[in-house]
């Protein structure tokens, strides 16, 4: 089994060896070069996407902290797009310059000086940020659980004050079950045999005593990575997804009947709507990631390396696509992002205006239910 984006740590003298001992979640490179496919990947497509991302995630965080938008929704929401900010910057960051050098053996002095001594903290920040990401998107599903299925539990459980602490436990507890990453490598001088490296100090990344102790090898970056990452957070949104769309069809069909769909039921119907559309996302791009944890899967190690290069691409598109859904699924999200772009429209070209709407910002977010995220 193998973590998702896999990288295994050996002293070189020329390069610091990457390759197949399943000890981190960094990107899994060979020594000397990557494949062109993988490179077209980690130095085209991921950092396009990556700009595209941070784009719309900005915009997200503008809607989202407007005054209004102040629902216990909208403060899991608020905690997901500063997640999906933080994977989008720590795998561009940690993958691409690292890839370039990789393939062309250019940024000497970065593979070989400065690399080694970030790919500890690169390990720790990208594990603790995935890891925060994944529960929180649990969290806002069993939230939205509770909302569909249990409305008159609603009011009890879905309050501010505790929602701010499960995001305060899920943002604490990440960081804290990913501290032994920063313990389990080194980097150690290695003899510099590159020419152009004449001068500087090469370093190598070495596993220290605690990495290559078999609970934190095998059972704590292998057995406990599949399960807190993958299968616990696949199987419960699975199971709710399936319970909030079976009820979501229970209760439009007795609506249907009785003739009372009312606008506050739209607006909450939304609002799951786009909430179920993030969890169906994420639990596709989460399953093709945990094929790559079963080896038996791949004989051929380029393969392997094209698919996890691949996975890397879909992580940061998971973390990027949300906008997409909020503005053509949510409809007061979108409501709220053209009256914002109304009001600055005069200073920035790139806003678009919608014909036939002349009320502001303000009447537009008065009229809306404050109680709703989305919709």
């Amino acid at each position: 089994m193998r973590s998702q984006l896999d990288m295994d740590i050996s002293t070189s003298a020329n390069y610091t060896q990457v390759g197949d001992e399943n000890t981190t979640s960094l990107p899994d490179l060979p020594t000397t070069h990557i494949t062109d496919f993988a490179f077209v990947i980690y130095v085209v497509l991921l950092p396009t996407v990556a700009v595209l991302g941070m784009v719309g995630n900005v915009l997200t965080m503008v809607v989202l902290w407007s005054k209004r938008m102040q629902s216990t929704t909208t403060l899991f929401l608020r905690g997901l797009v500063l997640t999906d900010v933080g994977v989008i910057v720590v795998l561009t960051i940690a993958i691409t310059p690292l890839a370039v050098g990789m393939h062309g053996k250019t940024l000497p002095v970065y593979v070989h000086s400065i690399y080694p001594h970030l790919y500890g903290p690169f390990d720790f920040l990208a594990m603790s940020v995935q890891q925060c990401n994944v529960w929180i998107l649990v969290s806002v599903s069993v939230e939205r659980y509770i909302a569909v299925c249990h409305p008159l539990k609603a009011a009890y459980y879905r309050t501010r004050r505790k929602t701010i602490i499960t995001l305060v436990l899920l943002a604490v507890s990440s960081a804290v079950y990913n501290v032994p990453r920063l313990f389990g490598t080194v980097a150690l001088p290695t003899k510099c045999k590159l020419p152009e490296l004449e001068g500087f100090t090469c370093y190598g990344i070495d596993l220290t005593d605690l990495g290559r102790n078999f609970f934190y090898k095998d059972v704590y970056k292998v057995w406990m990575y599949a399960i807190v990452i993958y299968l616990l957070p696949l199987i419960t949104m699975s199971v709710i997804n399936v319970l909030i769309i079976r009820e979501l069809i229970r209760m439009r069909s007795r609506r249907r009947d009785l003739a009372t769909y009312c606008h506050q039921q739209q607006k909450e119907d939304n609002v799951t709507l786009v909430l179920v559309l993030i969890m169906t996302v994420f639990i596709l791009c989460q399953t093709l990631a945990f094929f790559n944890q079963i080896d038996a899967l791949f004989d051929d190690k380029t393969v392997q390396e094209n698919y996890i290069a691949v996975i890397s691409f879909l992580y940061v598109v998971n973390s990027s696509v949300n906008f997409l859904i909020y503005v053509l699924v949510g409809k007061k999200f979108r409501h709220v992002l053209f009256a914002l772009c109304r009001r600055y429209r005069r200073r920035s070209k790139f806003c678009p205006a919608r014909n036939g709407s002349s009320h502001s910002l303000e009447n537009t977010m008065v009229t809306e239910f404050p109680h709703t995220a989305l919709s």
